[in-house]
């Protein structure tokens, strides 16, 4: 969220603001979270764009008609104005997380535990990493698990990679699924296990499997912020908001790592040597299909990423297959776009479109974004399918191989389609593209060469190329 901290009324300390929900905390644990920005419901009356930009107010997913919720910077607190304090209440942040408090009502829930039909409880990071390593040493001819580097406090963000022949580089169209970014939303982490079971034990045994395994290589983050999963906090051990802290396309023009929590500079080294053909981030607090732009207007065709055409079909296809997210009447049947349900800035959902050319969406897996062991059985059903239905979509568009007169692969080039306004850049001869069915007329260029121009079948991809010859 952009900081323009200006015109603030100054106030007496806000110690009379009210405090719902329990509190749970030692003297330790309660320096560590005053130390984070403040957890609040705050009247919709407020929520001006001037305000929020003024105040640095963090939205979070939940909001009716009367309030919204979200984190305002400790030290804002105390320096708005009487009449302001006095409308907005402190949250039990993680009572809230659990479903144990309505933040709108601020009454009391019970969350009812069924251990008999939970799928299996929550890995914490020691669980969740001999559970990655287990998987990885059953399977070692098609999974390589591999650490992006080390959080703030030390654990590392294990990532595992599964295809056929895991330790070459085939020139594969490349995907990639992220969970648990925010510390406290935790579905996508247990989801992102289960899904990397199934490649792996479905591998030679179901013939879908076996093809998406074969001719793709996939990327799987369980736990990209796996400090805040043990501190059961949204935010990183430093207070990072991470899907706040990636480069903003609308206000910095530097694809820079420099500066950022070593969490996020993890995620935009591992873009820097990949292409990825589409994306994934699993989060909690809603149940829906989030569509780019999160940072900008997505109110005209003209407005809306390039690749919309292709892109929402997919979430379309994601939702329907969702009977949760289906019947969220709050959005277009689940789906809906970042900016016109509220506005992120420093998402990593925009910067890997607009600085790394990926297809990224971001998925809402559950209400509650911690919600009971029991629920993951739900949350399963509804998201397996669509997990693998995503993958295939992903693969099928155009799939070329670039060579110049002599037969060898060209190594840089940019390849254009009709139906879309986004050129993509590759390299090393190889082009995996994502598009809409049917005919696709496409151009490919190469500085100082003559344009190519070629008309292929968008298909999915089946280890064959169309080769295109760029003349000199």
């Amino acid at each position: 969220m952009r900081f323009l901290l200006s015109s603030i009324s100054i106030g007496v300390a806000a110690s009379f603001m009210s405090s719902c929900g329990e509190v749970r905390t030692s003297k330790v644990m309660q320096e560590q979270h005053d130390s984070r920005p403040v957890y609040v419901r705050i009247p919709t009356s407020l929520l001006t764009k001037e305000w929020v930009q003024t105040t640095g107010f963090n939205r979070d997913h939940a909001k009716n008609n009367d309030y919204a919720i979200g984190w305002l910077p400790s030290t804002i607190l105390t320096q708005l104005s009487f009449d302001e304090r006095s409308e907005i209440k402190k949250l039990d942040e993680l009572a809230v997380t659990e479903g144990r408090l309505n933040p709108f009502t601020l009454e009391t829930t019970r969350t009812m535990v069924d251990p008999p039909t939970a799928l299996e409880d929550y890995h914490n990071y020691k669980a969740m990493t001999d559970e990655l390593h287990r998987l990885a040493d059953s399977y070692p001819e098609i999974a390589r698990l591999t650490s992006l580097g080390k959080s703030v406090q030390g654990r590392d963000i294990w990532m595992m990679t599964i295809s056929d022949h895991v330790d070459l580089d085939e020139g594969e169209p490349e995907l990639l699924y992220v969970a648990n970014m925010h510390g406290d939303e935790v579905v996508g982490r247990e989801l992102s296990i289960y899904h990397i079971r199934r490649l792996l034990g479905e591998y030679g045994v179901r013939a879908r499997t076996t093809n998406l395994v074969n001719q793709s290589k996939m990327f799987i983050v369980a736990s990209m912020n796996p400090d805040g999963f043990e501190m059961h906090q949204r935010y990183s051990a430093t207070n990072t908001d991470l899907n706040r802290n990636f480069p903003d396309f609308t206000s910095d023009d530097h694809d820079n790592s420099t500066g950022r929590a070593v969490e996020t500079k993890a995620i935009m080294d591992l873009h820097a040597s990949h292409h990825f053909i589409a994306a994934v981030n699993f989060h909690g607090g809603e149940v829906c299909f989030n569509l780019p732009w999160d940072t900008k207007e997505n109110a005209t065709a003209a407005e809306k990423f390039a690749d919309d055409a292709v892109l929402f079909p997919m979430g379309r296809a994601w939702a329907d297959s969702n009977p949760t997210m289906a019947a969220n009447s709050s959005f277009d049947r689940g789906l809906t776009y970042g900016y016109e349900w509220y506005e992120v800035n420093g998402g990593m959902q925009d910067w890997s479109i607009f600085y790394r050319q990926s297809m990224h969406a971001t998925v809402e897996l559950s209400y509650t974004k911690w919600p009971d062991a029991s629920y993951l059985t739900t949350a399963w059903a509804e998201n397996k399918e669509a997990m693998f239905a995503y993958h295939e979509r992903a693969l099928t568009g155009i799939h070329l191989e670039v060579v110049d007169n002599q037969g060898l692969k060209v190594p840089s080039f940019e390849v254009r389609i009709d139906s879309s306004t986004r050129g993509l850049n590759y390299t090393n001869g190889v082009a995996h593209r994502a598009t809409s069915n049917g005919a696709q007329r496409v151009s490919i260029l190469v500085a100082g060469r003559s344009v190519a121009q070629v008309t292929v079948a968008a298909r999915m991809f089946d280890g064959n190329y169309d080769r295109v010859v760029v003349a000199h």
